[in-house]
């Protein structure tokens, strides 16, 4: 190697890792010890060696608008989550797969995703940053762990709205057969890109009307199975049924309970992106913890009341769990066929909610990973910038947005397969809480998870049930799994090599 080609690794290793610690835009540089102090204190006490001219104008030009309530932080999220398409997209699949048991799956899939919801909502609450979980796994876990976290959400973030945007333009070429997917997925990235670069308040305002019509599709469905029921609410969680091959009914297998479980809580997680608008929401920062538990509460509400209400008003079980659309075809029988095409543009409608409010947060991430001064210089400023007028993130809404455009080529499975098999993320976050709390940096003074340790080990327990499916899939899960571990790997070791350069040379 090349003595310029030398320094030039070094000089990329430095940028990536962080020489003293990454720093807030317009701030001086803090080392680690600072950071893990607590957490509300170094926030909300101003630097003895902070410059008071240009420097506290330019970090007061890098803050985002705090202009969002509790009600709307909570609105944007569950827009994010997108409930119809949970119902309408994944709770089919969880019926066709579980039949009846269905039910019971997502109300214990989403238990579990409530547990998930506190771990998250104790480390977001003790570091309220648009960033996410990674500013509470760098104080706690230090800078290797938080690098990791960081390079795989910028692989799953992007990865996340090529998936969706996909998924929509398959719905939409039912309209427009002719028209080709990667170009209709194309236009909606573009589309929700535009929306999501106005003002928050402009975006908000669309989000919401999406959601209020989403709401009042899950509502719909789980009126009709109430007040129109074949079977009681014991029926259908105490002796579960799926169709069998004769055309009749079998009692749904454990096995099958199990894996539909999984699915159930990943059809009711997320809850956690609403700490990307923790530096949008007025009051204090701290209280989005509870903002966290409300949105997973409410989430697994609307899923599991759905998929309840279709397994108790199906008049015919197996035409309807044995369609390739349990839920459409149950709307179809209770309502007649015209109901199909208004259904089917909820699903639209909704699906793209659920983009714009992605690259909403999404873009939140970026923006933060550019005040803190991770990049070069060149990059930070660019993505750490707000518009004028809008006061929205611009290039980081624009770089997001590319990245997704690019990762329309890989495909649906293989982004499907990215996204299901990226347990690093939520492992550092379970791991972040059970280490701040014995530590005393979560926990104290702001929003504190209960039922600790039992709650952490859980979870703990349900990725060790999620790696194991994706293992067992010698085509695609694995293949991620390794992947994803090799990244992580590289960018801990990177941090420990160059931390040890950095104590040689002091």
């Amino acid at each position: 190697m090349t003595r310029r080609s030398s320094a030039s690794t070094r000089s990329s290793i430095r940028w990536l890792a962080g020489r003293n610690g990454w720093r807030r835009a317009g701030t001086p540089t803090r080392r680690r010890s600072s950071i893990s102090s607590p957490p509300t204190a170094s926030r909300s006490t101003p630097s003895n060696n902070m410059e008071p001219g240009a420097a506290a104008d330019d970090r007061a030009n890098r803050r985002l608008p705090r202009i969002l309530s509790g009600a709307m932080v909570v609105g944007l999220t569950l827009s994010a989550l997108s409930p119809a398409a949970s119902v309408y997209v994944t709770g089919s699949e969880i019926l066709k797969l579980a039949g009846t048991g269905a039910a019971l799956a997502v109300l214990i899939g989403g238990a579990v995703a409530v547990l998930a919801s506190l771990i998250y909502a104790e480390l977001g609450s003790a570091y309220p940053r648009a960033g996410g979980i990674y500013p509470g796994i760098d104080a706690i876990l230090g800078r290797g762990w938080a690098l990791a976290v960081i390079v795989l959400t910028l692989v799953t973030s992007p990865a996340l709205l090529a998936f969706i945007s996909l998924g929509l333009a398959n719905y939409i070429g039912i309209y427009a057969p002719t028209w080709p997917k990667p170009i209709i997925a194309l236009v909606l990235i573009v589309a929700a890109a535009l929306i999501a670069a106005t003002k928050l308040k402009t975006s908000m305002r669309v989000a919401t009307i999406l959601l209020m019509i989403e709401l009042v599709a899950v509502g719909a469905l789980v009126a009709i199975g109430v007040f129109d029921h074949a079977r009681g609410v014991g029926d259908v969680l105490l002796t579960p049924v799926l169709p069998d091959k004769a055309g009749g009914l079998m009692a749904t297998p454990v096995a099958t309970m199990l894996i539909a479980t999984l699915s159930g809580a990943y059809a009711c997680s997320g809850a956690g992106l609403a700490l990307y608008f923790a530096e949008d929401m007025k009051g204090p920062a701290q209280a989005i913890g509870k903002l966290v538990v409300i949105t997973g509460v409410v989430t697994v509400m609307l899923v599991a009341g759905a998929v309840l209400a279709v397994s108790m008003g199906a008049s015919d079980l197996p035409a309807t769990l044995g369609s390739d659309s349990p839920i459409g075809t149950y709307l179809a029988a209770a309502l007649g066929p015209r109901v199909a095409p208004v259904a089917l543009t909820v699903v639209v409608l909704a699906i793209f909610n659920n983009l714009i409010a992605g690259m909403l947060a999404f873009s939140r991430f970026l923006f933060s990973s550019g005040v803190d001064q991770i990049w070069p210089h060149g990059l930070n400023v660019r993505l750490s910038a707000l518009h004028p007028q809008s006061g929205s993130p611009v290039y980081a809404v624009l770089a997001l947005s590319l990245v997704a455009a690019a990762m329309l080529v890989i495909g649906q499975r293989n982004l499907l397969t990215l996204l299901t098999a990226e347990l690093f993320s939520p492992l550092s976050v379970t791991l972040a809480v059970i280490v701040g709390r014995w530590r005393r940096l979560t926990g104290v003074g702001t929003f504190r998870a209960p039922l600790f340790p039992l709650t952490p080990l859980l979870i703990l327990a349900v990725l060790a049930c999620y790696f194991t499916l994706n293992w067992l899939d010698h085509d695609h899960g694995r293949i991620a799994l390794i992947c994803f571990g090799v990244i992580a790997i590289a960018c801990y070791a990177g941090h420990a090599i160059q931390a040890r350069i950095n104590t040689r040379r002091s």
